[in-house]
């Protein structure tokens, strides 16, 4: 009785703990512009209409040191997301400073989507992500969980009274005999593919050399024009790049020793020339790294400027707001931002990204001050600047209280106490 007591009284503390619903999109770390929230929210709603299958998206400044699995477990339990008596729900959990998503599957939806269907869709989600394609991604994780899910939330219950042994009897016969004809076809299509694939492989890693010196020619640049700040993490990149393109090439060589006599071989080589790729795809990213940070810088020191006297003429106008009620007090954070930047523009060299965040923050704040503007992206100061942004700080607490006291307010998402249970799939980008 005690324990059961204890356990009680723990579940409702960490409740406690965990974020309420700003509706059916409850973007709590300020990723997404204004119109790409309100379009996911009323898709979500119309959906939850017509269906009654009720699909939640979180995406969390932290999971606090938890695993994505517990996380996305204890926010789908707390929101009770999906139906009571049918636990139709679905949620897709994105902490972006761990760089985890989650799907997690309702009780009453468990097996569709199946935990390999998930999986399949987050694949597509996090190829989408590494591109920085965020708003790509998790439209793309919606149109994957509503493929899937379509209307069956309502109609499973009632699907129940069939004969249960006469389904899956007919089921597994039929999924064993598309899965061998699947796997003959897909033999045949991997064996007349594979010479081709290896030799793309081989050109690929090929040009790699190429990369490699593009990325020493930007961080050269970087050291000429920017501060340590924006470059000192590429520092030991050209080494780590050499070794680790050599480490693909012996890998290449492996698989291509690989026997292609019978249809398991095939199929090894196969999947190992996917990882290869997979490895070799994330190589590149982290070699390209150094010119896009180039990019970046050149296009903040071009444009701050431009914002700078934007913003100044903004704040010019509202040299007189009340400190004490709401716009002032943005006002008054977006003035502290703005001479943050306009003190760190004056350091030679500038670091320009962190100038142009700043400068965004204020923009921002501003913007919410007229009531037109909403909470950005999380913390991406650069470097090891440590610098702060008051109108940042002030944002993200508005974006706590608002979410706080958002359950069930008008446009909200009001969840009707469904559960679920360990179904689902997890990844990294």
């Amino acid at each position: 009785m005690t324990r059961s007591f204890l356990l009680a009284f723990a579940t409702l503390a960490l409740a406690a703990d965990l974020p309420r619903p700003a509706g059916y999109v409850s973007d709590l770390a300020g990723r997404l512009t204004p119109a790409v929230r309100d379009s996911l929210e009323a898709r979500l709603r119309d959906y939850e209409r017509a269906t009654g299958n009720e699909v939640a998206i979180a995406i969390v400044p932290s999971l606090e040191g938890e695993s994505i699995e517990d996380y996305a477990r204890e926010l789908f339990h707390a929101w009770g997301i999906g139906k009571r008596d049918r636990n139709n729900g679905v949620l897709f959990l994105w902490a972006p400073v761990e760089r985890k998503v989650r799907i997690q599957v309702g009780y009453g939806l468990e097996g569709n989507p199946s935990d390999r269907a998930a999986a399949d869709i987050l694949r597509d989600v996090t190829a989408r992500f590494r591109n920085d394609d965020y708003t790509g991604g998790i439209n793309a994780a919606v149109d994957g969980i509503i493929d899937r899910i379509g209307g069956e939330g309502g109609a499973a219950q009632g699907a129940r009274g069939v004969s249960v042994f006469t389904l899956i009897a007919g089921s597994v016969m039929v999924v064993l005999l598309v899965t061998l004809l699947v796997r003959r076809v897909r033999t045949r299509r991997f064996a007349e593919a594979l010479p081709g694939d290896l030799e793309r492989a081989a050109a690929d890693l090929g040009s790699s050399g190429e990369l490699q010196r593009a990325a020493v020619q930007a961080i050269e640049e970087l050291r000429r024009e920017a501060p340590p700040d924006a470059w000192q993490e590429f520092a030991t990149l050209p080494e780590s790049a050499r070794e680790e393109f050599v480490r693909l090439q012996q890998e290449l060589y492996t698989i291509r020793l690989i026997p292609h006599e019978d249809a398991s071989a095939i199929r090894g080589a196969h999947h190992a020339l996917n990882r290869w790729r997979a490895h070799y795809s994330a190589a590149c990213d982290r070699v390209n790294a150094p010119a896009k940070r180039l990019d970046d810088y050149r296009r903040c020191r071009q444009e701050a400027p431009l914002m700078m006297r934007d913003i100044a003429a903004t704040l010019a106008g509202r040299a007189t707001a009340n400190p004490r009620r709401r716009a002032g007090k943005l006002a008054a954070a977006a003035s502290a931002a703005y001479t943050r930047a306009s003190a760190a523009a004056e350091v030679n060299p500038a670091n320009w990204l962190l100038v142009y965040d700043l400068l965004l923050d204020a923009r921002d704040c501003l913007q919410c001050a007229d009531g037109r503007g909403s909470y950005r992206r999380g913390a991406r100061y650069w470097g090891a600047s440590g610098a702060e942004s008051p109108a940042y700080d002030l944002l993200m607490t508005e974006a706590a209280s608002s979410s706080s006291g958002s359950s069930g307010s008008d446009g909200g998402a009001s969840f009707g106490g469904g559960d679920c249970g360990g179904g689902g799939a997890s990844s990294s980008y």
